[in-house]
């Protein structure tokens, strides 16, 4: 993602005459991105279910951009970047990885993401997918999710 993201920035740079370092706003943009804030029901939720379930996170996100709260609950993360695949790409190794070291049946899995992605790459694996619809979106792909939930409290009625 990083060598995508400087690509972009060069390009972009070479076409509007700027002068101005792809390398830098390359770091500024990962440094900017790990500061993001989760939502209000986050960490409140992760509270809650960590001690209950074995709990990761699989993002299409390279390292340098993933924010460090999860790190606070122990909580393993499967990074695109490391697997070399993303959760929608034919290999699905990351979620291949995920349920080969948990030694688990993908119909135990339960994932929760917010974009069409998550929920194909999670469904081509035979995993539950949960669409973390904040903003009451309508779905408009072949591929559906399992469970639809507007925040991280609905879905623990449902675990």
């Amino acid at each position: 993602m990083k060598e995508v993201y400087e690509r972009s920035f060069e390009s972009v740079f070479r076409d509007m005459n700027m002068i101005y370092e792809a390398h830098e706003a390359n770091k500024i943009l990962f440094e900017e991105h790990t500061h993001s804030a989760c939502y209000e029901d986050t960490e409140p939720f992760l509270n809650r279910i960590s001690p209950l379930y074995q709990v990761c996170i699989v993002s299409d996100a390279d390292e340098a951009m993933i924010p460090r709260f999860h790190e606070a609950y122990g909580i393993p993360i499967f990074i695109s970047e490391h697997y070399q695949s993303y959760k929608n790409d034919a290999d699905n190794a990351m979620f291949k990885q995920l349920l080969d070291r948990y030694q688990v049946d993908p119909s135990k899995v339960i994932h929760i993401g917010d974009s069409v992605t998550d929920v194909v790459g999670a469904k081509r694996e035979g995993i539950t997918a949960c669409w973390l619809n904040r903003n009451k979106r309508s779905w408009d792909h072949k591929v559906a999710p399992d469970l639809v939930i507007q925040s991280l409290e609905e879905l623990e009625g449902i675990l």
